[in-house]
């Protein structure tokens, strides 16, 4: 026997191990959204996820700018019609939010 010391299970080892820093879900960045949108600069979807990213940041009128770069390369995409919609009436363009989703209707969206 073993005098002082304390003799401990696999268990216990498990117990006190540091727990694995908690796994972050990864998020683009705006850069690598302005990168993907550099190497394919006819995307319209690259432009769109730009556009999500930049509203969920809270920056509407850049936002704005590339579902505008979307649309024009994509004038019926029911996606872009309708973020489009939903931008514009946070900025107040209530008409414009109306005739993008009019346009989103009819597109199928």
């Amino acid at each position: 026997m073993v005098s002082g010391s304390r003799i401990r299970s696999k268990a216990d080892a498990r117990v006190d191990a540091p727990s694995p820093a908690p796994r972050k879900q990864a998020s683009p960045s705006l850069e690598r959204l302005g990168s993907a949108i550099a190497r394919n600069p006819g995307s319209a979807n690259a432009y769109l996820d730009r556009a999500l990213f930049l509203r969920r940041q809270g920056d509407l009128v850049a936002a704005r700018a590339d579902l505008d770069a979307a649309h024009r390369l994509d004038p019926r995409d029911a996606n872009i019609l309708r973020e489009r919609s939903r931008i514009r009436r946070l900025l107040g363009d209530i008409r414009g939010a109306e005739i993008d989703e009019a346009a989103a209707v009819a597109a199928g969206g």
